[in-house]
């Protein structure tokens, strides 16, 4: 009886071993290095998260004082307030939203008494922005 041929040799065998070992090295390197990179990714997002508190940052004028000598290295930064500039905005898109309400309201012939509404309330408003203008500007001073 002759000999069974075997279509691969021990040879054949640990070649294709190395491979296969090889194969899975790769693909645990490349998940390694992906949890690696998410983890940087999350890290950097926890550092760099601000507060809730946002203060736009302004340079100062440099201010010479005679008596102390004081350059522009020693004068801090002014911190102005962005929640009053919020409020500023908001009234003033309300009002614009109402003058649209009104505009529309005009053209589709509304009935009399809802544009009277819609006026007196945009009055208010306009006096509502007014006194918070003039408020912050008292502030600023």
């Amino acid at each position: 009886m002759p000999d069974r041929l075997t279509p691969y040799d021990f040879e054949e065998f640990q070649r294709r071993s190395v491979r296969a070992a090889a194969g899975r090295r790769s693909w645990a390197f490349s998940a390694v290095a992906s949890v690696a990179v998410l983890g940087l990714v999350v890290t950097l997002a926890v550092v760099t998260q601000r507060s809730g508190m946002t203060y736009a940052v302004s340079s100062p004028l440099p201010v010479m004082d005679e008596a102390r000598g004081a350059g522009p290295d020693d004068a801090q930064p002014a911190l102005v307030d962005l929640g009053q500039l919020a409020l500023r905005s908001d009234l003033e898109d309300r009002i614009a939203w109402y003058d649209a309400q009104l505009s529309v309201g005009r053209v589709s012939s509304a009935p009399p008494e809802q544009l009277r509404q819609l006026e007196s309330t945009r009055e208010l408003l306009a006096d509502s922005l007014q006194k918070v203008s003039y408020a912050h500007s008292l502030l600023s001073l």
